[in-house]
């Protein structure tokens, strides 16, 4: 059925596809430079909303050369944050970094506030990626200013619905809910149901850590309904995921897995391989908490190979933590002691404290199963003295 669907869809790629090249090419044949960096612009954006992000790319660097040709800094500055953000959509975060810094700079000394509110928006998503979540905050928050400054009431709820995320990967859940339920409304207000959508995602999965399934639910059954019925496969995959594991905290496994392997399947679909991971991950987790070593450890192993082709160190450690717990049950104590030291030098490189203790307490929980009581009562100590640490900085 998804991949009738994927048919469907390239059958309106197509037709769009050829009215674009028809108005390029008579903007090419009279001559309009500012016409064709225009119309190769809003290609790119086309392109990027069918996930189709690599063609995305291209366009959006035509546009870019033909801008620079003709001075204008305001396309320049646009043309590099959409760059920035595509690419960090296909995995290319260092490449992404350097065209947001450069929309950035760019912004700020030609006095663009909107460009300088885009690109502090679309760096947020690189600090995220290194987990450097304070940060993502920070730039969030400077861009929240210049949007309510300027009176762009969508672009305030965009920058809302990230400042969400940003404070829950903190913790703060009840203030990622209050971020979100602000981008919602204005969403609403200004009929942006596809935003709407993305919105509902972000309040599931603040919904899920609060324990609230029934409204992760709700939320994400809507936003996959709107999401198919823009042919948004990316985001549906998405979606599913969080499904995935919203059925895997309810206890609910084989529906995990039905969500998990269908976002796979899209993803697949739309060539998106850094995407799958997360999917591997979840099944890796439903496979072992029903015993299936053999199958949690292939989906494991899968997640920890995409993960090092892409460079993200942080998600290949969590997934180390996973295996490592697979290592345990089947007691195999010193893989699994293996595996949660390749994660905490991880952690520690990220300056990731939380996890840092995470996997301190798991290392002391695979001690104690060997039979070493000694060093997990060390190694519990330790993870105390970080938290005593996180949650009194002053009195540490």
């Amino acid at each position: 059925m998804l991949t009738g669907h994927i048919e469907m869809v390239s059958g309106f790629w197509q037709r769009w596809d050829e009215t674009f090249d028809l108005a390029l090419n008579a903007a090419i044949k009279d001559g309009r430079r500012d016409g064709e960096a225009a119309l190769r612009f809003a290609r790119g954006l086309y392109l990027a909303d069918q996930d189709r992000f690599a063609d995305a790319v291209d366009s959006y660097r035509a546009a870019l050369t033909i801008y620079q040709d003709l001075g204008d800094v305001v396309g320049q500055t646009q043309a590099l944050t959409l760059l920035g953000e595509t690419t960090r959509l296909l995995g290319r975060f260092t490449e992404a970094a350097g065209y947001l810094r450069d929309a950035l700079e760019l912004a700020r000394e030609s006095g663009d506030r909107y460009g300088e509110a885009g690109a502090l928006r679309d760096l947020g998503g690189i600090y995220r990626w290194q987990h450097r979540y304070a940060e993502e905050e920070q730039s969030h928050r400077e861009a929240l200013e210049i949007t309510r400054e300027l009176g762009l009431r969508a672009d305030v709820a965009r920058v809302l619905r990230k400042l969400s995320v940003a404070v829950r990967l903190q913790g703060r859940l009840a203030e990622s809910e209050q971020h979100a339920d602000d981008a919602l409304r204005i969403f609403e207000e200004l009929n942006l149901s596809k935003w709407k959508a993305r919105t509902q995602l972000s309040l599931a999965q603040t919904r899920i850590e609060q324990g609230l399934y029934a409204d992760a639910d709700q939320l994400l059954t809507a936003a996959l309904t709107k999401f198919e019925e823009t042919g948004s496969m990316g985001l549906s995959a998405e979606v599913l995921n969080t499904m995935a594991r919203l059925r895997l905290a309810q206890g609910r496994h084989e529906g995990a897995i039905a969500c998990a392997e269908r976002a796979l399947e899209l993803r697949r679909g739309l060539g998106q391989r850094l995407w799958e991971a997360s999917a591997f991950r979840v099944l890796g987790q439903v496979h072992r908490d029903q015993g299936r070593y053999v199958e949690a450890r292939a989906c494991l192993d899968e997640a920890i190979t995409i993960n090092g082709e892409y460079d993200d160190g942080w998600a290949q450690a969590d997934a180390r933590r996973t295996l490592a717990s697979v290592d345990r049950a089947e007691r195999r104590f010193d893989d699994a002691l293996q595996q949660l030291g390749v994660a905490l030098e991880i952690f520690r490189d990220y300056g990731d404290r939380w996890a840092e203790v995470e996997t301190l307490r798991d290392l002391a929980e695979t001690y104690a199963a060997s039979g070493d009581q000694t060093q997990a009562k060390e190694l519990s100590r330790q993870a105390r003295e970080i938290v005593r640490a996180l949650q009194d900085p002053v009195a540490s």
